[in-house]
């Protein structure tokens, strides 16, 4: 059986969506939840999906997860992909992060710190311009 990996957003509805995948086909899917910031902060929004997840995702199935489009945390120690990580792996639920060619290197040691269960994912966006092969190569290497 083919694999299916839909980028999903984070949001309640998203996550009651996929708690209806049955049991045999949930090993199956490999959704990419995409995080969408809010009002309440990226350690909110980070606590919200985890919470959510805790009561949707099916048994047996790996999800990913982007928070790319969270805010930095500007106080604290809190990072919302490594909250995730730590909410979800005491449920079973084997979150993988998403690594991005761009990321700070405070992003990439989050992502390392999340991928040390289950492994990560790299997330590559489509840009318009011819890639340059010699800096893909330095992101790559920095990235892995």
């Amino acid at each position: 059986m083919t694999d299916y990996h839909p980028i999903l957003k984070g949001r309640q509805a998203e996550l009651q969506a996929v708690s209806h995948v049955p049991d045999e086909l949930a090993p199956h899917i490999l959704p990419i939840f995409d995080l969408p910031p809010s009002e309440h902060g990226p350690i909110t929004d980070a606590c919200t999906f985890s919470q959510r997840a805790q009561d949707s995702i099916p048994r047996d199935m790996v999800i990913a997860v982007d928070v790319r489009h969270l805010p930095e945390p500007t106080t604290g120690t809190r990072r919302p992909l490594r909250d995730i990580a730590d909410d979800l792996h005491p449920w079973g639920i084997p979150a993988l992060p998403v690594a991005h060619l761009n990321d700070s290197p405070a992003q990439l040691a989050d992502v390392r710190y999340a991928a040390a269960p289950y492994g990560g994912v790299l997330r590559l966006t489509a840009d318009h311009t011819e890639p340059d092969d010699t800096e893909t190569d330095a992101q790559l290497r920095r990235v892995s």
